[in-house]
Order: structure tokens, then sequence, then C-alpha cells
């Protein structure tokens, strides 16, 4: 009767993860909060929304291990990135218009009798 050797245990490799290294993502939380604060709300909390997206897909992104999954998901908070940049531009804007019509306003003193009362 012949003794067979035991079937050798597999050793326990390391795995090599693979990591994947995407671009750089810009943020533009701080600026729409900011924009929230002092300029205009309604434009200031879209852009803020619209920020949160984008950070959600981006760290999705990085989590994906799928590569066309991950690129989508990075293009698709790109695309968010921008949205808000618009609507901080958007309320920016109208901030700056407001104060240009205001500023006209007073030089002109349409607001003359009004301030009296104060």
């Amino acid at each position: 009767m012949e003794i067979l050797d035991p079937q050798p245990e597999p050793q326990n490799e390391p795995r090599q993860e693979r990591r994947y290294y995407l671009p750089s993502h810009s943020n533009y939380m701080i600026w729409s909060i900011l924009c929230t604060i002092f300029c205009c709300q309604i434009g200031g909390i879209i852009a803020i929304v619209y920020s949160v997206q984008s950070n959600n897909l981006y760290n999705c992104a990085l989590a994906a291990s799928d590569e066309y999954l991950r690129n989508r998901m990075f293009n698709e908070s790109e695309q968010k990135n921008r949205t808000a940049k618009l609507w901080l531009f958007i309320s920016g804007g109208c901030m700056i218009l407001f104060a240009i019509i205001w500023i006209i306003l007073m030089v002109l003193g349409v607001f003359a009798g009004f301030l009296e009362n104060l």
C-alpha cells in the first residue's frame, strides 16, 4: 500500500489590488455655500444640490470596479459640477445686477423719501 502525500495547502499570497486613478475633481461646494449665504439663496441651494450630487458620483466612480461604469460616473460627476458652476455664475450675476440697479436708483434719488422715514 502506497502512502500518498497530502495535497499541498494553497499559500495565501497577498492579492494585489488594482488601483484606478481618476483625474482630480474640482469641488464647488464651498462656493455654493458662500453664494447661498451672501448672494442668491435659490441659486445657491440649487448649486449645493448639484455639488453634492457631483461629489457622490465622483466617490462612487472611485469605488467602482468596472471601467465602463467608472468612466460613466466620472463623466456624470463632471457634468453635475459644470451645472453647479453655471448656477453659481447665474446667482452671482443676479446679485451684481441687483447691486448695480440699487446704486443707480440711489443716485437718482428714488429712495430719498424712503430713507428719510427711517
